[in-house]
This record gives C-alpha cells, structure tokens and sequence, in this order.
C-alpha cells in the first residue's frame, strides 16, 4: 500500500526534524564536556601554583600563601541556605 503524499512528507518532516535536534543534542553535549574539562584544567592549574608556592624546593614545612578572603568564601558556601538546602 502506498502512503498519500500528506503523510510522506509528514514522515520527511518528523525525520528530519529529529535528525536536527539529534546533531543539536551532540552538539550541546560536546561544548559541555570541553567547558567542563577547560574549568577543571584551570582549576587545576591554580591549584598546583599555590601547591608549589606553598611547598617551595628545599623547605619542608608549609608556608601559608592563601588569601585571607579564601576561607570566607568557602565558608559562606558551606553554610546551609535559608531555605534548607546547601
């Protein structure tokens, strides 16, 4: 049996529709997956700087360099919110 042309270019359409929003999907997924691990090199990065400034070569002990401001912060993020989630 041979579909009327109404529902062959409904077809057409559905299919292409979902091969848009298919490439749109892996798109979308790609760019969050390369930020994410951008943010997380970054991160890292400034992490292991502080790391080295604290441990220099030759010292054993640990010199303070983190900015006074670095324990408010966190400490603000730590604290439940008002309404009861973090």
């Amino acid at each position: 049996m041979r579909l009327s042309f109404r529902a062959r270019l409904t077809a057409w359409y559905v299919g292409v529709l979902a091969a848009i929003i298919a490439v749109l999907a892996v798109f979308v997924a790609v760019q969050l997956r390369s930020e994410l691990e951008q943010r997380v090199e970054r991160s890292l990065e400034a992490d292991s700087a502080q790391l080295a400034r604290a441990y220099p070569e030759g010292r054993a002990e640990f010199v303070d360099v983190s900015s006074p401001t670095a324990g408010r912060r966190a400490a603000r993020w730590w604290q439940p919110s008002r309404s009861g989630t973090p």
